[in-house]
């Protein structure tokens, strides 16, 4: 059975040019609406990376905001959006030694939109890729209270003429010196919605990109969205009302772990303490 990948990924970004130090990759701009580098009608704009230590999410930021300074207004105004998904995602990531490119997902690459896009909108985003060693790593001043929420999906279906195996995974995270309230968890729940509504794209195994918004067939795509949605909102009532008082992970190593399913099993919601504490009242 062949196996693939739902990602947040639109197309591939090109030829990558052979990495030289140790952790390397970039963030690109790319559209119609972009000028520079022009290839079957589409422009790119591109920050890279090429470092022998993992870059920071100080860095990633740093080099994020570049790319943003080099787009004009209207450019901007197209990606306001995708700039503050981009920027959220960095800010989410927890593990203390950064992400590979699989961990950011199956190509290596992931792309940020305004809103669920359609059509030509597809190629209006902020991307970015890890090609090489490690990405988002944690800055000097790691935080204390470091936690992740994360949504999965796995499941067997119908492609077409063929059968598949479909895998989800998407997330969003804190990571902070104070412990987050709960008025923060529901908030981080909300991103985490977010996330999974403009998800619908499948990537075969080596990454090539099939019809967008066209392999999921629309049914499941609704029926995923609709799932995840009353997974949330369990969440949300959970982390409010039955969440202990004293939070997650309080002693340490007590309720570190949260799991919400659907009926199926098929689709999860997982809250996880990695360290510190999480949601007291």
């Amino acid at each position: 059975m062949k196996t693939l990948g739902i990602i947040l990924v639109g197309l591939i970004m090109g030829t990558n040019e052979s990495p030289i130090g140790k952790n390397v990759g970039r963030w690109q701009a790319q559209g119609k609406d972009i000028t520079e580098n022009v290839k079957n009608g589409v422009g790119t704009i591109s920050v890279p990376w090429d470092q022998d230590h993992a870059l920071t999410k100080k860095e990633a930021l740093a080099k994020l905001d570049q790319l943003w300074d080099q787009l004009s207004a209207d450019q901007k105004k197209s990606r306001e959006g995708a700039y503050a998904a981009a920027k959220r995602f960095v800010q989410g990531v927890t593990n203390a030694d950064g992400m590979s490119p699989k961990e950011l997902s199956p190509t290596g690459k992931k792309s940020f939109y305004d809103e669920e896009p359609s059509g030509g909108e597809m190629q209006i985003r902020i991307d970015v890729e890890i090609q090489s060693g490690k990405a988002f790593a944690a800055d000097a001043t790691q935080g204390k209270d470091v936690g992740t929420i994360t949504a999965t999906w796995a499941d067997d279906i119908q492609l077409k003429k063929e059968k598949v195996k479909a895998e989800y995974k998407t997330s969003v995270g804190w990571n902070q010196n104070d412990p987050p309230d709960r008025t923060k968890g529901k908030a981080l729940l909300d991103e985490l919605g977010k996330e999974i509504s403009g998800d619908n794209t499948v990537a075969d195994k080596d990454g090539k990109i099939k019809k967008f918004d066209k392999d999921l067939p629309k049914k499941l795509d609704k029926e995923n969205k609709e799932a995840f949605k009353a997974l949330i909102d369990e969440a949300k009532k959970w982390i409010q009302g039955s969440c202990p008082a004293v939070g997650m992970n309080n002693p340490p190593g007590t309720n570190k772990k949260k799991v919400f399913q659907d009926k199926s099993g098929k689709r999860k919601i997982t809250i996880e303490v990695t360290s510190g504490i999480a949601f007291p009242q």
